[in-house]
């Protein structure tokens, strides 16, 4: 099975095709985060790591803002139905919501989406795979060499719009701690 993918991905890369992302919804990660919106650019870093089965979900980064740090902490928690978010200067300033249902596949769109072409970002070339929604963009780029692992996640909505370049990622479950609720939303 193995020798089928590699030679499948052979074929791909000497005729010059592009592959379907096949990307895994249970992960831990490491990110690099570009934040653009009305008040500029701003660059951060922290992790995003996601537990598809369990029903849990985080992205914890801190943005630099011309020398103030903002916190950003999305704990999705849907195994206990509850969302906690902080979005503040300084760990504060907790807020959460009740919600229904399942955690929603963060690649599940790549079974929609379309290659978008090659774009390149700090000087690396990817394949960028995407959908475009409500006026909401989200894409994906990956290396054709490895199909199952982004390289950048892009969502653009009409007021802002966030890259996380991912440094690492690794498909396997990531430790519980991660999805502890933050001491100031207890």
């Amino acid at each position: 099975m193995l020798k089928l993918v590699f030679a499948l991905v052979f074929l791909a890369l000497a005729s010059g095709q592009t592959i379907r992302p096949n990307i895994s919804d249970t992960f831990k990660s490491e990110i690099d985060v570009e934040f653009h919106d009305v008040d500029g650019l701003h660059f951060g870093d922290g992790l995003w790591d996601c537990d598809y089965a369990n029903d849990m979900a985080v992205e914890n980064y801190t943005l630099d803002e011309g020398g103030k740090k903002r916190m950003v902490e999305v704990l999705q928690r849907y195994d206990m139905k509850e969302v906690f978010e902080i979005n503040s200067y300084g760990h504060h300033d907790c807020s959460h919501r009740t919600v229904s249902g399942h955690l929603s596949s963060v690649f599940g769109f790549l079974k929609n989406s379309t290659y978008r072409g090659e774009q390149q970002y700090h000087h690396r070339t990817y394949q960028m795979w995407g959908v475009e929604a409500r006026g909401i963009i989200v894409e994906v780029g990956i290396e054709n060499a490895t199909p199952d692992r982004p390289y950048i996640f892009r969502r653009k909505h009409a007021a802002d719009e966030t890259f996380y370049f991912f440094r690492s990622f690794n498909a396997t479950e990531p430790p519980a701690s991660v999805f502890a609720i933050p001491s100031d939303c207890r």
